[in-house]
């Protein structure tokens, strides 16, 4: 399964012949998708944005890390602890860099033999695009709502609640209200939080 992005992404670009973006479905635009397109090019391909961490600082990693403290080559790329980590929430290329994906492939491929990290496809995809391409980031056009805890239910209670509330209007109202549609958590009335604080004390 962590080939499945790179290959549903290989497909689109051999069936369309041009720039493809691939979303992961926990993502909604907060501007035109027709913006994600301007950041593509044949020398810069599109991730949402950095994770802001090198594996080596991650204790998810610790099944690959110890085995290429030095850093391992794999297809010209190298990976080592400081690699950084970009999301994959967001994959943007031209048809002329398809080649990019099928190398992320095989160091997905190689990075997996030796421990099967569930982001593994996400460090070698980021790896190999920022090896060969500038990349660029969308979190300006792209809100990415991953993650584990509130924010999942939160969000999907907030799109159907849009969805319901504008089931007769035309898709470009709709467009436009998503805008107040947020991943956040309720904010508590002040007197809640204050009651909560309280309570906290008097109970441990």
């Amino acid at each position: 399964h962590f080939r499945a992005k790179p290959c549903a992404l290989l497909k689109v670009i051999d069936r369309y012949q041009c720039p493809a973006a691939l979303l992961d479905t926990d993502t909604y635009f907060i501007q035109d998708p027709r913006k994600l397109f301007e950041r593509i090019s044949s020398t810069t391909s599109l991730m949402h944005e950095s994770d802001n961490y090198r594996i080596g600082e991650n204790p998810l990693w610790d099944p690959i890390t110890p085995h290429i403290q030095d850093g391992i080559e794999i297809e010209g790329v190298t990976i080592s602890p400081e690699s950084e980590m970009l999301n994959s929430g967001v994959i943007g290329i031209t048809h002329d860099n398809r080649g990019l994906i099928e190398k992320s492939i095989l160091v997905l491929d190689r990075l997996f033999a030796i421990g099967p990290v569930f982001n593994v496809e996400q460090l070698a995809i980021g790896a190999v695009l920022s090896k060969h391409t500038k990349v660029a980031n969308c979190r300006d056009i792209v809100l990415h709502y991953w993650g584990s805890g509130y924010r999942k239910p939160f969000i999907h209670m907030a799109v159907a609640r849009l969805m319901q509330t504008n089931s007769s209007q035309p898709p470009e109202f709709i467009a436009n209200q998503s805008i107040h549609v947020r991943p956040e958590f309720p904010k508590s009335a002040k007197r809640d939080v204050a009651l909560a604080k309280i309570l906290g004390k008097l109970h441990h």
